[in-house]
């Protein structure tokens, strides 16, 4: 039985590094084709910043989607479309063109609103700082409801250490997020110190 709990942790911890990692290498790869910005990330140390962010941000973000089926499966149901329409209506209402043609764009908005369920993704050229404070406004807003509906919907019996540790990931990863966004923005960014 403990096999089967560590062997289960591996796995959760694995792919909660590879999706934090598939977000980075999806980030770098446009810094280096130089298909969104006219800058170039300069180090490997600004790749593994951005990575810490990530990791600061999905997997506090999966555990409060768990909270909430864990609560309700309609509530969360509702929650994560409610999010996936609001950011594709954003998208298409700030213009978001990667592409040159309509469909293709359609398509990635359509694509990458399924992924900002989850993760901060900036579909437009300029000042992305804007944009990801609205955004981040927004996810923290939806994870600080779900750990306070946690907090009083369920009981610490329910399970200790899932209750105990749920709040604690959730609260210490809007900390941690906050933390590397800010020393991405002030040490890491191609623009550096641009908060």
């Amino acid at each position: 039985m403990l096999i089967l709990d560590i062997l289960r942790l591996i796995t959760v911890l694995s792919s909660w590094v590879s999706v934090s990692w598939s977000v980075t290498s999806y980030y770098r790869a446009l810094r280096v084709s130089n298909a969104m910005h006219t800058t170039q990330q300069r180090t490997l140390l600004a790749a593994a910043g951005y990575f810490m962010w990530r990791v600061f941000e999905i997997g506090p973000r999966v555990v409060a989607l768990v909270l909430i089926i864990l609560m309700n499966p309609i509530i969360f149901l509702l929650t994560v479309v409610f999010h996936y329409f609001a950011v594709v209506t954003w998208s298409f209402a700030s213009k978001a063109m990667p592409y040159e043609k309509l469909h293709e764009n359609i398509v990635f908005v359509l694509c990458i609103g399924f992924v900002q369920v989850f993760s901060f993704m900036n579909t437009n050229l300029g000042k992305s700082r804007y944009h990801a404070l609205l955004y981040y406004t927004f996810f923290y807003i939806e994870n600080i409801v779900i750990l306070i509906l946690w907090i009083v919907l369920k009981k610490e019996s329910f399970c200790p250490w899932i209750y105990h540790g749920a709040v604690g990931i959730v609260a210490s990863g809007i900390i941690m997020n906050l933390v590397f966004i800010a020393c991405f923005y002030k040490l890491c960014h191609p623009k550096t110190g641009i908060i």
